[in-house]
Parts: C-alpha cells; structure tokens; sequence
C-alpha cells in the first residue's frame, strides 16, 4: 500500500513541477476552503 501511495505522490509531484509555488498554494486553499463550505 505504501508503494501505491509513494508512486502516487510521484505523480502528483511530476504534474506540478513547473507550476509556480504560489499557484499550487493558491489551488490548495480553494480545494480546502471548498471541503470546509461543505460542512
């Protein structure tokens, strides 16, 4: 299981690689401001 979830960050990591640090940030905050509207 832990080889799955390695390989998956893996992934994740390549797809954002050129992606500027302050977007991810961005992106991040709308996906949790997002779950928390939810509640």
């Amino acid at each position: 299981m832990q080889a799955h979830f390695d390989a998956l960050c893996q992934r994740i990591e390549a797809g954002y690689a050129t992606v500027p640090e302050a977007e991810d940030l961005a992106e991040i905050d709308a996906a949790v401001a997002a779950i928390r509207a939810g509640r």
